[in-house]
């Protein structure tokens, strides 16, 4: 099939297509990478932080939650196999079991859990598992104090937002009960300085992005 689909690639007339093609995806991740609101903008704040603060070759999962929302287009990766996410699953919980999975199956890269509030409680437990292997995960917690992609469109078509503003846990504290660091920067430099520390660690750590942050308004 390798020969067959390499045959046909010689017969088409690739260079103007190719080019053109290639403009265009340029121009999409320009756009993708636009903010429209408010809330984006402080999403993409912190997510160009992590970027600049993590290897090239480190592994992102993602959970279901608004930052993941902005991350999925903006994000920028630049190898495959660097940002996992569930796609039309909505698997709350899924970034911290995912983060642990891929540091076991590659010990060599970075490992990052991109949750929110929500979905961390899902699944909080296995910080447990991850203090016990030992391993420099990384947990960026956003915290907005409720399931804020519910609650958004819940207030914007008029419904009175019932269930989506749960009582929220102390997350450092209880990330410390696991045995893991903690950090809440103030800072984009604070932002990155922790992300470094945490990768050159042999335990997980947890850090806490406040949604309302001044700091995250530039």
């Amino acid at each position: 099939m390798a020969s067959g689909l390499d045959s046909l690639l010689a017969l088409l007339p690739c260079q103007g297509p190719s080019q053109r093609m290639a403009r265009a995806a340029a121009h999409c991740r320009a756009e993708s990478r636009r903010p429209a609101t408010a809330l984006q903008s402080r999403h993409l704040r912190a997510l160009e932080a992590l970027r600049l603060a993590i290897p090239d070759d480190a592994i992102v999962a993602a959970d279901m939650a608004q930052v993941a929302y902005t991350a999925n287009v903006a994000f920028r990766c630049s190898r495959p196999r660097s940002y996992f996410y569930p796609v039309g699953l909505s698997t709350m919980g899924y970034a911290l079991p995912a983060a642990i999975g891929a540091k076991i199956a590659a010990p060599d890269r970075a490992a990052i859990a991109l949750t929110g509030d929500g979905g961390f409680l899902f699944t909080a437990a296995e910080l447990g598992t991850a203090v016990e292997l030992g391993l420099s995960i990384v947990v960026l917690l956003w915290n907005n104090d409720g399931l804020g992609q519910i609650r958004d469109r819940m207030t914007t078509r008029g419904i009175p937002p019932i269930g989506v503003n749960p009582r929220n846990p102390d997350f450092l504290a209880l990330a410390r009960a696991f045995g893991c660091r903690t950090a809440r920067p103030a800072s984009v430099a604070g932002l990155k300085r922790e992300i470094r520390t945490a990768l050159r660690r042999h335990l997980p750590t947890v850090i806490e992005i406040y949604e309302d942050g001044a700091w995250l308004d530039g």
